[in-house]
């Protein structure tokens, strides 16, 4: 129903209190049979002059007077929340003071019905809070307590509604911010003390504000100063919300009503309750994984121990937003691979470098962010060797001491199996590419009957070879044989796509006749993918050509276009997974593997569709 606003509030007296007010508008509001609750369906004011604070009189009447709670307010006085992405009632508060965190909480509980929690800023729980909760409210009451790193890389990355208060807004980045349309400056003022919302003023208790720039369309409402300047207090742009000044959180304040249309632009209206559909466990994702008809994946090259010093560390929060991308890109695993070392070909010293090797605490770190997000993970084991010859490889490995090797890799592998068991790591690759030491039958047949039945791994158990190698006979001892399916597709660069199609064309000839011989064996390509670089379907598998190669989007695109087409009419092959989303997913003078931030990232997106 829709009531005059005038007839709402214009009690006599309340508490002794006679409004002083023209106020000329309409309220219209609703009450659900079921839960009983208030619900403000909209505010519409054509003219407000005031003495005492209307919206404390309203709030007053709403919270007390009247028998219901008030649940939501579906539409804001002056800004539209249509890219509100709120989809759940679980919001967090980061705060380095707890009793405004407190005060916030509650006004969020009557508005949304919110489960609402309060972390200090030191306490975020980088990916994994971001992750856990529907919508997020930092409230920046410190200067000198900014937020941690992690905390502003998960704001920039979510899509959930973030309502950011006062300071440090201008730590987020500015790529992020401009593309909201939105400046926040490291300035500030104190001397600003009324609040202008569709040309009316509200007092403000002095605070000290940030300066912020932002398109008219875009502002909640604006800060005036003594002098008569006039700069935005609150801006809203797709989700995010900027609140420059630290609210009055007393409901009866003047300036409370602004701030309220704050919150009602960010978070738009209360969602249903979702349905509470039970995770799948442990056994029940791995059974899942085997009955797949199509596993799609990303990889994600982790290539040192640690993060403090390199681009590629795993650390703390560095690889979230890869995750993240890997999620969006519709792939439903994560790729990982630890890498081992030897010194050469003939050598047994496997060992794992204290820079290099990942170590598995931090792997655990990517673990536990990839089962937040809903992503599986495989795991595969490599060796790779410290003092190549010219023409040396890790396909090439022929150790002299075979016994000592084999116990190495034994161990090796077996850590692996324990660590994947206690993190639930749903598949398990044994071995990549060793094309020299697959024709050691009886050892991977004892390994992983090993695996199995020692170790009771209850996850897929797979191998990856070279496509060029796939005469193994111990293939019926494994759940899946993956391929690292870096065929050449082309003599020359920048083929056209019909070149490339006719290459997969004989690829596939070749394959259909290997895999008649092996008729029940589940065939996956475990890693795939195409440099941005010029010669890149010519040699797919060659890291080397990156060294002075140029970029070239058009034939890393045109490469995976056709291989889009040849998984879309082959469905002898259960599953693809591409290499890989890296620290350059966002820099368009990449010519790594990377194909996200790319025209290549779109066909990659349809091939993790295909079914």
């Amino acid at each position: 129903m829709a009531v005059p606003l005038l007839h709402v509030i214009g009690f006599p007296k309340i508490f002794g209190l006679i409004p002083k007010f023209s106020l000329r508008g309409s309220l219209s509001i609703s009450k659900p049979e079921k839960n009983g609750c208030l619900l403000f369906r909209s505010m519409s004011i054509e003219s407000l002059k005031i003495n005492v604070p209307v919206v404390a009189i309203i709030l007053l009447i709403t919270f007390y007077a009247l028998p219901v709670p008030v649940v939501a307010i579906e539409k804001p006085v002056a800004v539209s929340s249509a890219n509100s992405t709120l989809t759940g009632n679980r919001f967090l508060i980061v705060t380095s003071n707890a009793e405004s965190g407190e005060r916030l909480a509650k006004i969020l509980q009557e508005l949304y019905g919110a489960e609402v929690s309060i972390k200090a800023t030191n306490e975020y729980s980088s990916f994994i809070d971001e992750a856990n909760f529907d919508a997020f409210i930092y409230y920046g009451f410190e200067y000198l307590q900014p937020p941690s790193q992690g905390f502003i890389h998960d704001m920039e990355r979510t899509s959930k509604p973030v309502l950011w208060i006062n300071y440090h807004g201008w730590a987020l980045n500015q790529k992020y911010l401009s593309a909201k349309g939105i400046t926040i400056l490291d300035d500030h003022d104190i001397s600003y003390t009324k609040i202008e919302m569709q040309k009316e003023v509200f007092a403000l208790t002095p605070t000290d504000m940030t300066f912020v720039k932002a398109k008219p369309e875009k502002v909640i409402c604006y800060l005036r100063s003594k002098s008569g300047e006039r700069t935005p207090g609150a801006v809203h742009s797709d989700g995010f919300t900027y609140v420059a000044y630290s609210p009055n959180l007393d409901i009866f304040s003047a300036d409370f009503l602004p701030f309220l249309m704050a919150i009602r632009a960010t978070f738009g209206k209360a969602p249903a309750a979702p349905a509470n559909k039970a995770a799948l466990n442990y056994q029940e994702r791995i059974s899942e994984a085997r009955k797949d008809v199509f596993r799609t994946g990303v990889h994600l090259p982790v290539y040192v121990a640690s993060s403090r010093d390199s681009l590629f560390g795993y650390e703390d929060d560095k690889w979230h937003e890869n995750l993240v991308r890997i999620k969006q890109s519709g792939a439903e695993w994560v790729n990982l691979v630890r890498t081992f070392y030897q010194t050469d070909i003939r050598s047994s010293d496997i060992h794992a470098d204290e820079q290099l090797t990942p170590r598995l605490d931090g792997l655990e770190n990517i673990i536990n962010n990839a089962h937040e997000l809903g992503l599986k993970i495989q795991l595969h084991l490599a060796i790779n060797l410290k003092k190549p010859g010219p023409d040396d490889w890790h396909g090439m490995i022929r150790p002299k001491n075979k016994k000592q090797w084999w116990a190495a890799y034994q161990t090796i592998i077996l850590e692996m199996v324990e660590f994947s068991k206690r993190n639930e790591v749903e598949a398990l690759i044994i071995g990549t590419e060793y094309s020299a030491l697959q024709s050691h039958e009886k050892k991977w047949r004892e390994l992983i009957k090993m695996i199995r039945e020692k170790a009771q791994y209850p996850g897929m158990l797979g191998y990856g070879t070279n496509f060029n190698t796939l005469n193994i006979r111990w293939l019926d001892a494994l759940d899946f044989l993956g391929i690292s399916a870096y065929w050449p597709l082309s003599v020359s660069r920048d083929p056209d796509l019909q070149t490339l199609n006719q290459a997969w064309f004989r690829i596939n000839k070749q394959l259909g006749t290997w895999m008649k011989k092996h008729p029940s064996l589940r065939v996956e390509f475990t890693e795939v993918g195409y440099a941005s670089q010029l010669y890149s379907s010519v040699f797919p598998f060659s890291w080397k050509s990156s060294k002075g190669a140029t970029q070239s989007l058009t034939e890393q695109l045109q490469s995976y276009r056709a291989l889009h087409q040849f998984l879309k009419r082959e469905p002898k092959i259960k599953g693809v997974h591409i290499f890989a989303s890296t620290a350059e997913d966002d820099d368009p003078a990449s010519i790594g593997y990377t194909p996200f931030g790319k025209p290549a990232e779109k066909v990659v997106k349809q091939i993790m569709q295909i079914r």
